[in-house]
């Protein structure tokens, strides 16, 4: 979705999302016309494994042994989740089966960061606790600023407008299973059983 639309102004530096949406679809359209009247584009969900990039945002083990997750996005809020290097390709595939003209969300599961933290915590046995902070909070706890401020961002648009731009049009999986078109999706408690978690949990 594009950060900057979406949120009324109110993110108007979250350019990993606004870069891409700038070029699918507005340029493309406004360009290529005859182009983009066969094109679909697809969104992603957080990727599942994003933890990598961010381990100490999402598991950090705090004295009494829990596992704390901080993040500058409301409890409540639902967020996308896809195994990216599983499911991508096939759901493009799925979605190249589809006439075009439509507008996708690859995602196989839309939990809450604490249902996420749940899942983690049977797969792992581990305590965990979720932690909604503020976004300087987030920003100041990263390693690196920069990214902290890309990164928030994407965390508290996650809480509002919503990660998707609340956009009500985007297809999804469930929808191509519904036009008889198979789009198989990993589920978050099959990804995280597939993880060596030893490095978060020796912390």
């Amino acid at each position: 979705s594009h950060a900057g639309r979406c949120s009324g102004g109110r993110f108007g530096e979250l350019y990993h999302f606004d870069a891409k949406a700038d070029v699918f679809p507005g340029y493309v359209s406004e360009t290529y016309p005859e182009l983009a009247a066969k094109m679909s584009c697809v969104q992603t969900g957080y990727f599942m494994s994003s933890y990598k990039l961010a381990p100490g945002a999402y598991f950090n083990k705090t004295a009494d042994g829990t596992f704390q997750m901080s993040f500058p996005t409301a409890p409540d809020a639902q967020v996308p989740h896809l195994d990216v290097n599983a499911d991508t390709g096939t759901f493009v595939y799925a979605v190249s089966q589809m006439p075009p003209g439509k507008s996708y969300i690859a995602e196989a599961s839309r939990p809450t960061w604490p249902e996420f933290l749940k899942t983690w915590s049977e797969v792992t046995k581990q305590p965990t606790r979720y932690q909604e902070i503020t976004l300087e909070q987030f920003i100041e706890a990263s390693p690196d600023k920069a990214f902290g401020e890309e990164a928030g961002d994407m965390f508290a648009y996650s809480s509002s407008p919503g990660y998707d731009g609340a956009d009500p049009t985007l297809l999804k999986a469930a929808d191509l299973e519904k036009a008889g078109i198979e789009c198989p999706m990993t589920s978050l408690e099959e990804f995280m059983k597939k993880q060596d978690w030893t490095t978060i949990l020796e912390q």
